[in-house]
């Protein structure tokens, strides 16, 4: 099948050179090749194609109906190809991601910002939610989420970088609370919890003694949003 598409071509350059030796120079092959090649097309397919002469192979009457049928043909293959290499060049289509609210709007949302201004053509379909989604169900190309993901299934999860996290409170709640020393000076402190998935969060907290810390927090304002922790902490509510 492969020698058979391949002697398209050759067979085309043949009628638009005008006779072998021009289409073989064109080619980079023999006389001899080009002539076999057609003989072996004209042998598939049952007729002549061409009537030989001295100096010039003139088409008969069905190889004129095959070269522009095959013309015709080589020109749509030529435009996959085009459309196709430029389609390389482009970033298009619909990408639908979910994000994790606070991070998401305020580290991820920028970068993508800028992304769809590079590619015009790419449709950015953003969600914004703390809790864990599912891919497939719900028709997401693809999540960020803080924290350690596993691979599931067909599903593949791939470490962006590290996210660090500090401590804040209030200038005015530290004039009233002076701010712990220890990691167990914040038992003494009001602090705010974030709740995910109905779950309290523990804090991971470093100590240079100790190393990585789990720390419960005892309050009495929990939230599942980090916007509104950040609200409650800068009203010197407490630590968070």
């Amino acid at each position: 099948m492969r020698d058979d598409l391949n002697a398209i071509p050759v067979f085309v350059t043949v009628v638009e050179s005008g006779n072998f030796a021009s289409a073989a120079a064109i080619l980079h092959v023999t006389r001899s090749a080009v002539g076999k090649t057609i003989a072996r097309l004209e042998a598939r397919l049952g007729v002549a194609l061409f009537q030989r002469t001295t100096r010039r192979q003139l088409l008969t009457e069905e190889g004129e109906q095959f070269y522009h049928q095959c013309r015709e043909a080589l020109a749509r293959i030529r435009e996959a190809e085009e459309a196709l290499q430029r389609g390389k060049g482009e970033v298009q289509g619909r990408l639908r991601i979910s994000l994790p609210v606070l991070f998401g709007q305020r580290c991820v949302a920028p970068l993508l910002f800028r992304l769809s201004q590079r590619y015009p053509l790419l449709k950015l379909e953003l969600h914004y939610s703390d809790r864990q989604v599912n891919l497939l169900e719900e028709g997401f190309d693809l999540a960020v989420r803080i924290g350690n993901l596993a691979d599931t299934g067909s599903l593949r999860a791939r470490a962006l970088g590290k996210h660090g996290m500090v401590l804040c409170a209030a200038v005015e709640y530290l004039r009233r609370q002076p701010a712990p020393q220890t990691i167990a000076g914040l038992s003494e402190h009001r602090t705010l919890g974030y709740l995910h998935n109905g779950q309290l969060q523990k804090w991971q907290l470093y100590d240079p003694q100790q190393g990585e810390v789990r720390f419960s927090p005892e309050t009495g304002l929990v939230q599942d949003d980090f916007a509104a922790i950040a609200a409650a902490v800068q009203q010197g509510m407490g630590i968070a």
